[in-house]
């Protein structure tokens, strides 16, 4: 059985215009290294990627808990490399609406 494959967006949460999209069976750092490669050669260097708590993303030392910030994992490390502020989101919003949209899309 085949999975289901998912949206992997990088999209402005000012704009919602999209610069990245494409589909995934799974979500980790190889496909966000994806999205952020086209982000960049796309439209430049940005300052700030707003993030879920995927675990790509940050070490959470303790389930439910805040994400640690200093503890950083390869994705982390590559942020900081080249200058781009990560922020772990703490609430649902504008991203999740448009990953709601494009699942109906898709079905």
């Amino acid at each position: 059985m085949r999975r289901a494959e998912m949206p992997q967006e990088c999209r402005d949460d000012a704009t919602g215009e999209h610069y990245s999209m494409f589909f995934v069976q799974e979500e980790g750092t190889s496909s966000s290294f994806q999205g952020v490669r086209e982000v960049i050669l796309q439209r430049g260097l940005f300052s700030s990627l707003y993030t879920d708590h995927g675990s790509h993303y940050w070490y959470t030392p303790e389930a439910g808990a805040r994400v640690s910030k200093g503890q950083l994992t390869q994705f982390g490390r590559a942020m900081r490399q080249l200058g781009i502020e990560m922020i772990a989101a703490y609430a649902r919003g504008p991203s999740e609406r448009a990953f709601r949209k494009t699942a109906e899309v898709v079905d």
